[in-house]
């Protein structure tokens, strides 16, 4: 410690808390003062907080579960923020993968057959005799990864699309049907608003019967206007119409 030296001599100087040394008052002092000055930089210690901050988040991937925040005011398409969404799955891809494969799994299987053989589990059904179970996850990371599939089904049903214009055969290669049911599976839909082939099939099977029956109906209307038609339209000096001279009736009709 340094010392003034008209302090050498005097009572033996303390740094203890709570305790007062008496000195000489130096130029420009006046009244009380602490021994230690320290000046507290407030600023420096709230930088440092946020930098801890920032790598507690990249460690558990903080900025992949947020919205992208942009610098400048472009304005950003469906495509390229669908596209910075699956690159964000795909970074996670991994790590989500060990998680399920190497924690969650044999957990499951663990906690599985634990209750199968104390009998806690119902009796599976029928269909379910001597069949591999797939767990499948639900939670909110495993919907966003369905979700980044999305967008290549939607690519492919575009790419299809353009490609019938040119192509008209091309539309027996895409199964439509099977893409919704895809399509709605990796957005999480409810399955009671998706039909079953089975039921979609009766539903266009009785559609095409309606139009038959409709075309029926319009090819036997256009028939009767015909006929009334023919019926009122006179032909010859006996004023016979056309109808009756087709059927043969009248004077001018043709004997048989």
């Amino acid at each position: 410690m340094n010392a003034p030296g008209s302090m050498k001599g005097v009572d033996p100087i303390s740094i203890r808390s709570g305790e007062v040394n008496f000195v000489n008052a130096g130029q420009g002092q006046q009244g009380l003062a602490p021994t230690f000055l320290t000046n507290f930089n407030i600023q420096q210690v709230e930088a440092k907080i946020q930098q801890v901050q920032m790598a507690i988040g990249r460690a558990f991937f903080n900025e992949l579960f947020i919205t992208p925040q942009f610098n400048d005011q472009r304005q950003r398409t469906a495509t390229e923020i669908a596209a910075i969404q699956q690159e964000k799955m795909l970074r996670l891809g991994s790590v989500l993968e060990r998680v399920q494969s190497e924690g969650l799994g044999p957990i499951i299987d663990r906690v599985f057959n634990i209750m199968q053989r104390h009998n806690i589990l119902p009796t599976p059904p029928e269909e379910l005799a001597g069949m591999d179970l797939k767990v499948e996850y639900i939670d909110i990371l495993a919907q966003a990864q369905k979700l980044s599939a999305l967008t290549t089904v939607e690519r492919v049903a575009t790419f299809a699309a353009n490609m019938m214009q040119a192509f008209p055969e091309v539309r027996h290669k895409f199964d439509a049907m099977q893409a919704i049911d895809v399509y709605a599976e990796n957005a999480g839909v409810a399955p009671t608003i998706i039909r079953s082939d089975d039921e979609a099939k009766a539903s266009q099977a009785a559609e095409q019967q309606q139009q038959q029956m409709a075309q029926g109906l319009a090819m036997a209307e256009q028939g009767a206007a015909a006929a009334q038609k023919l019926g009122q339209t006179p032909v010859g000096e006996a004023e016979q119409s056309l109808l009756d001279r087709m059927l043969g009736g009248g004077n001018g009709g043709v004997q048989q």
